[in-house]
């Protein structure tokens, strides 16, 4: 329901009307990963990154959007994991956690430690990225498939 405001600044008079219907969520609403430093072996396939509310109530729906971007590792040939652009992540008022998948590319080549990255973006000036990025090592297992 709008809410009116009178200001009188100087002989005039102004009725400012505002409508509180679209600000969506309390105050201090935070989100990021958690926990925000990942390892995952190459062989096992895909690793799972947790994105979770940290603080506020949310009252209604929030979305913030999740891609990768490389660091050692890569996701263009030769690729180490397979790149994500701009995922929805929604968080729902009864939800305190999501969780978002990257395949990791086995490519039998035998590398040291590699690593990529998670991010957070959000266009909604309500929700505050609290951990907006993620490490994700990847780890090759020697004597596994055959090297």
């Amino acid at each position: 329901m709008p809410k009116s405001i009178v200001w009188d600044r100087i002989g005039f008079n102004f009725t400012l009307l505002i409508d509180f219907s679209h600000f969506y969520f309390s105050l201090g609403i935070r989100i990021g990963f958690d926990p925000f430093t990942y390892t995952v072996n190459e062989q096992v396939g895909r690793v799972i990154l947790t994105v979770r509310l940290l603080s506020g109530v949310l009252e209604r729906s929030a979305v913030v959007l999740f891609s990768t971007s490389d660091g050692t590792a890569t996701s263009t040939a030769p690729a180490d994991f397979t790149g994500v652009t701009r995922q929805a992540v929604v968080f729902d008022p009864s939800t305190s956690a999501n969780n978002v998948s990257v395949t990791i590319i086995n490519d039998q080549i035998l590398e040291n430690q590699e690593f990529f990255f998670g991010n957070l973006s959000t266009s909604d000036n309500a929700v505050s990225l609290s951990v907006p990025s993620a490490d994700v090592f990847i780890d090759e297992v020697e004597g596994e498939d055959g090297e």
